[in-house]
């Protein structure tokens, strides 16, 4: 195996010239930098098929999480702090909402294997197969767009309820 100084592409022994940008290549790697180059590979490919992965968390999934349990708590200390003024405007029903939504999606979120697996009970007597349904690109998009809407929904929500209680 041969790595090009100049782009970085490795090549086959066989190839005196980079197939990529046409400089010549020199002498073959070591045995150890073989191996080296072959493991970053491997965990590169590794990565890139793991991020592809319906059930992959990322690190903003992680992020959202957080941030939705935060927000929730924060909910509920400002709900307990103003419970008079949320009592007089009947705000403990929409605190409540946004609470089980914050918890709900962060659920959703940080274990998709969980509620990809209650998807496909709605389909347990019409498929053959369950195991062969795979989540639609639209699910995909949505799994990704969903929780950062509602994130930034409790985010005002927040603010606002903030606002209110302490001007009222």
């Amino acid at each position: 195996m041969k790595k090009c100084k100049n782009c970085g592409a490795l090549q086959s022994d066989k190839h005196f010239y980079c197939i990529d940008c046409n400089k010549k290549l020199d002498a073959p790697l070591s045995d150890e930098d073989k191996a080296k180059e072959e493991a970053h590979l491997e965990k590169t490919i590794q990565n890139l098929s793991n991020k592809s992965d319906y059930f992959y968390v990322s690190k903003s999934d992680k992020t959202t999480t957080l941030l939705l349990g935060i927000l929730s708590i924060l909910h509920i200390i400002l709900m307990i702090i103003r419970k008079d003024f949320y009592r007089e405007y009947y705000l403990n029903w929409i605190v409540f909402i946004i609470i089980v939504l914050s918890i709900s999606v962060s659920i959703d979120v940080r274990f998709p294997r969980i509620s990809w697996n209650l998807y496909k009970l709605r389909f347990y007597l019409a498929v053959d197969n369950i195991d062969d349904i795979e989540p639609s690109s639209f699910m995909l998009w949505a799994r990704r767009f969903v929780p950062r809407v509602i994130l930034l929904l409790v985010i005002m929500a927040f603010i606002v309820m903030l606002i209110s209680s302490f001007i009222a």
